[in-house]
Order: structure tokens, then C-alpha cells, then sequence
């Protein structure tokens, strides 16, 4: 096994950025206290491990005046720690590999906002959270064509319940609408679609631009999600997505639909 040797943290961090996607393992070497020459202490190397996503592991001697520890890569699906919630904060840990992973597309929300307190990567954490938090434009584009077509398919779906009596069913294609609408409709602006809890939040703290006030989006998500089309349709066509809405034969149906109001039939039953 690799053998390093550091008096300073600076080293043991750079050496981690250049080596850690690729070893799986190393041994860390450091001065016993009673020699009086300068090492690494072992809370400082612990904590610039974790920063990779490694742990330690058990120490060992090397001779009278030296020792050492292995490092490696956290096994596959071991805990950190035990997650602490509280009403007023969530206390999570992340390895940095953890942060650069942006696959977990519910999770991106929890960054919004998110203020870094601490970087010892001159700026590195603060970006890596800033990537968690908003959309690539090619991950906007991605999310937006993918999530616009599900919608259009539950609104769809709906109009042809409610076009053929069946409005109790053509209401559940409404509520499966919903988070296919919010998806596409914050992709479309290159952002994270927001928790539901956060949502009146984010759209008065961070506005979109009109129609999309809290209100009118609230209410309407509400009442009948495929309303939203009427306004959604001109702006995915300005965004370059007309190909996904030109993609659904019946379009007219859909229109109709979305524009007719609850009282001619379309949407909510009565109860």
C-alpha cells in the first residue's frame, strides 16, 4: 500500500484533490508527539479525508518515531453519521463526492439558500453548492422536455375522462398533473422546482416572471392543474420545446380542455 508522509494539512488535502477519484487506500505516515517535530494531528487529517469522501482506519507503528494510519474510500452505502433533525435545522453530513453527485434531483432543493460557513477549498464548497441549487442549461433543457411531456400526457389523459363521463377519473389525472407542472415549469427558468412546503416561499422571495404569481400558481394547482396549460403552452414554444407540444396528435382536445371552465364540465366534479 501507498505510503505518504506530511507535516502541514495543506499537503494531506492536496494530495486527497489529486488522488481520491482514483487510490482506494493509502497510509498516512506522521512524527510521534514525543519526537517534537511537526505532523499532521489526526482531527485535522480525519477532517480532510471526510472533505473526499474517505475514513480512517486502524494505526499501526512504523519505528520508535513514527506511525501510521490508513485511509481509504467509505464503503458503499455506510453511514457518515447518524442524521440529527430538529424543527429548526437538519443537520446532514456530506463527503464532497457526495456534493458533486447532482443525480438526486428532490435532494438539489435543500441547497437553495444554503450558506457555506466554512471553505477550506478557496471557494470550491460554495460552487459545489451553487451547482446543487440551480440547473446546467443542459440539465434545464433535459428536465424540461422530460417533465413538459408527462404533463401534457396526465392533461391528456383527463380531457379524454372528462370528454367521455368520467370526471371522478379525469380529477386523478389532474392531481398526478401537478408535479409534472412544477418540474417543468422552474426547469423552464434553469431552477429547482421548490418542496411544496417552500413553495409560496420561493415564488415570493425569488419571483418568476408573470402570470406565475404564489396565488394565481397555488390556486390553480389546486383547483385544476391543466388550466396551466393555457399559459405554459407559449412559453416551452419560446424555449425552444414547440417539438415536444407539436408532438401530441390531439391538441385541440387539449386546448379545449384546459381552457373550458369547471362549470361546462371539464375538471372538478361537482360534489
Amino acid at each position: 500500500m501507498t505510503e505518504v508522509h506530511f507535516t502541514e494539512r495543506a499537503g494531506w488535502r492536496a494530495w486527497l484533490a489529486a488522488n481520491h477519484a482514483e487510490a482506494t487506500e493509502v497510509w498516512l505516515l506522521s512524527w510521534k508527539k514525543a519526537t517534537g517535530r511537526p505532523s499532521i494531528s489526526y482531527a485535522d487529517a480525519v477532517e480532510e479525508a471526510r472533505c473526499f469522501g474517505w475514513v480512517d482506519g486502524r494505526p499501526d507503528p512504523v519505528d520508535a518515531d513514527r506511525s501510521k494510519r490508513r485511509f481509504g474510500r467509505r464503503p458503499a452505502g455506510s453511514a457518515w453519521s447518524a442524521t440529527k433533525r430538529s424543527p429548526e435545522i437538519d443537520e446532514i453530513p456530506y463527503s464532497l463526492a457526495d456534493l458533486e453527485d447532482r443525480s438526486d434531483r428532490w435532494q438539489r432543493y435543500s441547497f437553495r439558500g444554503a450558506k457555506v460557513l466554512l471553505d477550506r477549498m478557496d471557494g470550491g464548497i460554495a460552487e459545489r453548492v451553487r451547482a446543487q441549487a440551480m440547473l446546467t442549461p443542459a440539465e434545464a433543457e433535459e428536465f424540461a422536455r422530460e417533465q413538459l411531456d408527462g404533463y401534457i400526457n396526465f392533461v391528456y389523459r383527463a380531457a379524454k375522462n372528462s370528454r367521455d363521463g368520467r370526471p371522478d377519473l379525469a380529477r386523478l389525472e389532474e392531481i398526478e398533473a401537478a408535479p409534472w407542472f412544477l418540474e417543468t415549469l422552474f426547469a423552464l427558468h434553469g431552477r429547482v422546482r421548490p418542496y411544496n412546503k417552500y413553495l409560496r416561499w420561493e415564488l415570493d422571495t425569488h419571483p418568476l416572471p408573470a402570470p406565475w404569481t404564489a396565488d394565481f400558481l397555488i390556486n390553480t394547482l389546486i383547483e385544476r392543474p391543466s388550466a396551466l396549460f393555457t399559459d405554459l403552452e407559449p412559453l416551452a414554444r419560446d424555449r425552444g420545446l414547440a417539438d415536444v407540444v407539436d408532438g401530441w396528435d390531439d391538441l385541440d382536445l387539449i386546448r379545449a380542455y384546459a381552457a373550458a371552465p369547471v362549470s361546462e364540465g371539464f375538471g372538478r366534479p361537482a360534489r
